[in-house]
């Protein structure tokens, strides 16, 4: 049902920033761009699902949210670099699903592009240390089960909490 609120915001945000910026001029690569946005935006449903689904109450759900929103963006390497981070934490880099929707995104922007006498593979080994180890379509698979992980999470926690009002639809005659 949120589907289509969840496409049309992603075109016209690609629309813009895609062709305003000047990334990969590919049509194809603009059509990648759309489909990381669309899973980007799936998987947070599912995760704030998740949380009111747990939490029931709204400031709390609220609160909890904007936590795990910041632990999704600090730890995958968009403003520390994974190396950077202190070695305790640096494992957590490795299961955030905004890891590998990010270095999708790298490698639909910058693989097979030249900027300013520099590759794009060249950009992502000096600031992006394993950005392209896998190809693209990899990291948007890990990304889509992500999703999908979530996605079925929720529905078990709805079937766990409506459990108590269920009514067997089998009644037993002695």
């Amino acid at each position: 049902a949120s589907l289509p609120h969840t496409i049309a915001p992603s075109i016209i945000y690609q629309a813009i920033f895609h062709w305003a910026v000047g990334l990969n001029p590919a049509f194809e690569s603009f059509v990648f761009a759309i489909l990381v946005t669309i899973s980007l935006l799936l998987l947070m449903e599912s995760i704030m699902l998740n949380i009111v689904e747990v939490l029931k109450e709204a400031m709390l759900s609220t609160t909890f949210s904007m936590v795990i929103l910041g632990m999704l963006f600090l730890f995958p390497g968009f403003f520390i670099q994974t190396g950077d981070l202190v070695p305790i934490v640096r494992w957590m880099s490795y299961i955030m699903p905004t890891r590998y929707s990010f270095n999708s995104y790298l490698n639909n922007v910058f693989v097979g592009q030249i900027y300013n006498g520099m590759s794009g593979e060249m950009v992502l080994d000096n600031y992006f240390n394993d950005a392209y180890d896998i190809p693209k379509y990899g990291y948007f698979a890990a990304v889509m089960c992500y999703v999908l992980l979530f996605r079925f999470a929720h529905l078990g926690l709805q079937l766990y909490t409506i459990k108590p009002y269920m009514k067997k639809s089998i009644s037993t005659i002695d």
